[in-house]
């Protein structure tokens, strides 16, 4: 496949992949993926099936992107290798070929709180959490915008329901992402309104932990 067209499929799929909030770490992992970031070519595929199958994938790119993304013993039936890199594979779609320099985690943040929203984003990942979902069900307006308290109780009660929050850590957060041109919060300090939307964004952006996070303790 030419690399115009490798790379205009890419883009497509990474819209989708985020207009669907396709949770694509727990499909490839679900789908025999390693913790060391490689799936057999087979299952490799089989996993791209089924997580874009209502998106119209061509043999040609599923081979490309195999093929692209290949590793370990050479293939002498079916050409490329025997296995495919598909921790690779998720971390190019998400950042866009088109963008190749990773987006900068979210700033200014403090070493606390920058763990915080890391470990989030694992549990996240590991749990298939649809956050977008979550913040709207709770009361998130298309716009971006939700209530203070309603941002607490999506964080506590609907996302990370096992995650040990202190209410300073929630307090901080709500003040990162503070909707400034909305109302202050004269009772609790800062603004009463939170910009879901783009935490939701950050918590994608962030650097996943060094280790795992068991989220049931």
């Amino acid at each position: 496949m030419p690399e115009e067209h490798f790379i205009a499929e890419m883009q497509k799929l990474r819209k989708y992949a985020e207009d669907k909030e396709l949770n694509l770490t727990h499909t490839f992992k679900g789908s025999g993926g390693k913790p060391n970031g490689i799936i057999s070519k087979p299952r490799f595929k089989t996993a791209l099936g089924m997580a874009f199958h209502q998106f119209q994938l061509t043999e040609e790119f599923i081979s490309a992107c195999a093929l692209r993304y290949g590793t370990g013993p050479p293939d002498i039936h079916g050409g490329g290798y025997q296995e495919v890199l598909w921790r690779t594979f998720v971390i190019e779609l998400r950042i866009s070929i088109d963008n190749p320099t990773p987006p900068n985690p979210p700033n200014p943040f403090d070493p606390r709180i920058a763990a915080a929203m890391s470990e989030m984003r694992q549990i996240a990942e590991d749990s298939g959490l649809a956050m977008v979902h979550a913040m709207q069900g709770a009361g998130g307006q298309p716009t971006g915008v939700i209530a203070k308290q309603k941002f607490f109780m999506a964080m506590t009660s609907l996302l990370f329901t096992n995650y040990h929050f202190s209410q300073t850590l929630l307090n901080d957060v709500a003040l990162i992402y503070a909707n400034t041109k909305g109302p202050p919060d004269l009772r609790l300090g800062g603004y009463q309104e939170v910009l879901w939307r783009q935490f939701v964004i950050d918590i994608r952006k962030v650097p996943l932990p060094s280790a795992p996070v068991d989220d049931d303790d």
